[in-house]
């Protein structure tokens, strides 16, 4: 089975997967986890509620609309069932007063939670002391290497 991660919404910024293809930011640190799932080798896993807030961005134009479209075609979206949707609550209801998740963050941490996917993130504070299954980019690049 190949290795499956799952990257967190900091990763799809402008600056961070989408400079895998050399438009802007660090093309070093993601080109090797993009050309793995390009070439099938692993599996980049991502949230719906991620592709949501990407598009509702309102900087968010048609040429980025076709680079996300075309990036999504080696990307697995994570499904949301009522387990995740539940545990989705729990993690909102437990810790959004405390810290800064959001239901996008919730339902991120609830999928790994429930796969056992571990988050690539460039934001390791914003899961501290609440899911322990955090890597950071490099991080990630070495595990595949």
């Amino acid at each position: 089975m190949r290795e499956r991660l799952f990257y967190d919404p900091e990763i799809y910024s402008p600056c961070g997967f989408i400079g895998s293809f050399g438009l802007q930011g660090r093309a070093h640190r993601m080109s090797g986890p993009l050309y793995k799932a390009i070439d099938r080798e692993i599996d980049i896993v991502i949230s719906p509620l991620t592709i949501a807030k990407i598009w509702s961005d309102p900087g968010f134009d048609r040429k980025s609309e076709i680079g996300y479209l075309g990036l999504l075609e080696f990307i697995s979206v994570s499904k949301i069932d009522t387990d995740i949707a539940t545990k989705t609550g729990h993690y909102l209801r437990q810790y959004s007063a405390s810290t800064e998740i959001d239901l996008e963050v919730a339902n991120i941490i609830s999928i790994c939670d429930i796969s056992g996917y571990p988050i690539v993130t460039n934001n390791k504070v914003l899961y501290e002391g609440i899911s322990d299954d955090t890597i950071t980019c490099e991080q990630a690049l070495q595990k595949l290497n």
